[in-house]
């Protein structure tokens, strides 16, 4: 029943978000590591602890993103939209907003991107 609904849904962004939710928890790791003294040093290690607990899924699942993105629509780049102003969660609010703003922007080009890809592939 599970699998019936994924094909008519498509695939899905699951391990995308897997991956992405990696990459800003090392982000973050970083920003909080560089917020006293503008380096990172052995000291500051559990800064990095969510992020290498969660390297785990988005390894296991990085084969399936290319799938998942190639097969992206509108409604699942809000949904990754949505996500990335969900989890980041920066010191400095400037930055966070900059980095959202241009997630939003890709996410944005690459679905209507694919969106044409699909009407090609559709003719």
């Amino acid at each position: 029943m599970k699998r019936q609904t994924l094909e008519k849904m498509g695939i899905g962004i699951q391990d995308v978000k897997e991956v992405l939710k990696t990459g800003i928890k090392i982000y973050e790791a970083v920003d909080k590591s560089l917020e006293d003294d503008g380096k990172i040093s052995l000291l500051e290690y559990s800064n990095f602890v969510p992020a290498i607990m969660s390297m785990r899924d988005a390894i296991n699942g990085i084969s399936e993103v290319p799938k998942q993105l190639a097969d992206i629509d509108e409604v699942e780049a809000e949904e990754l939209k949505a996500f990335m102003r969900d989890e980041l969660d920066l010191n400095n609010n400037a930055t966070e907003e900059t980095i959202e703003e241009l997630f939003i922007l890709i996410m944005d080009i690459f679905a209507n991107v694919m969106k044409g890809v699909k009407l090609i592939k559709s003719l």
